[in-house]
């Protein structure tokens, strides 16, 4: 608000008279205000969105490593490298990886610790740091 002094005619008397309106200063800091809050709402929601999508796949790779995993256990379960996507969740490839090793079993069972290897299935999503992996016991190979 801005105080101004208008004269009457003869120039003598001061007159106070309140003018409507804002000083560019104030709108200037109103506008940084605005600008600032605007710049932290946006960040807020982009942060928001990264979040969702990461709970989406904390959500969905278990599911679709366990489908996986019973997928090639019941097809033969002999194992060895692969890869692929899945067909139904764009996005998504699974890697399947004999790591091998010992499972440091009692002598009695060396016979049958000989038939299994470790099998990591790494579940990730493209373009996205996001990856899943589990460990498990399948037979490698053709027997």
């Amino acid at each position: 608000m801005i105080l101004s002094r208008q004269f009457n005619s003869q120039g003598e008397t001061p007159v106070s008279r309140m003018q409507d309106g804002f000083t560019l200063l104030e709108v200037l800091i109103a506008v940084g205000i605005l600008a600032t809050g605007l710049v932290i709402l946006l960040g807020s929601q982009s942060r928001s969105l990264t979040y969702a999508e990461e709970a989406v796949f904390n959500n969905r790779a278990p599911l679709l490593a366990s489908i996986k995993r019973n997928e090639l256990l019941h097809n033969g379960g002999l194992l060895s490298n692969a890869t692929g996507e899945f067909e139904n969740f764009r996005g998504y490839t699974w890697e399947v990886e004999v790591v091998g090793g010992g499972f440091g079993l009692a002598p009695s069972l060396v016979n049958f610790e000989s038939s299994l290897e470790k099998i990591r299935l790494i579940i990730a999503l493209k373009d996205t740091p996001y990856k899943y992996s589990e460990l498990f016991l399948g037979r490698q190979g053709k027997q």
